[in-house]
């Protein structure tokens, strides 16, 4: 019975550290993507429906 215990131990042990390893994987590529996105972003230049996240707020009164 130990051996089965040990085996589903390993399997799950395994599992864990695959998922972990998918979610790292993933956390890494969102990064990059972020930085990349931000390196290529046109700052200050509007978009096709004219809202421009990068200018700064401007109050009309």
């Amino acid at each position: 019975m130990d051996e089965v215990r040990d085996a589903s131990d390993k399997v799950l042990i395994t599992k864990f550290f695959g998922i972990a390893e998918s979610y790292l994987i993933f956390q890494i590529y969102t990064l990059a993507y972020r930085i990349v996105s931000d390196f290529f972003a046109d700052e200050g230049v509007e978009d096709d429906h004219g809202s421009n996240e990068n200018a700064p707020v401007q109050y009309n009164f």
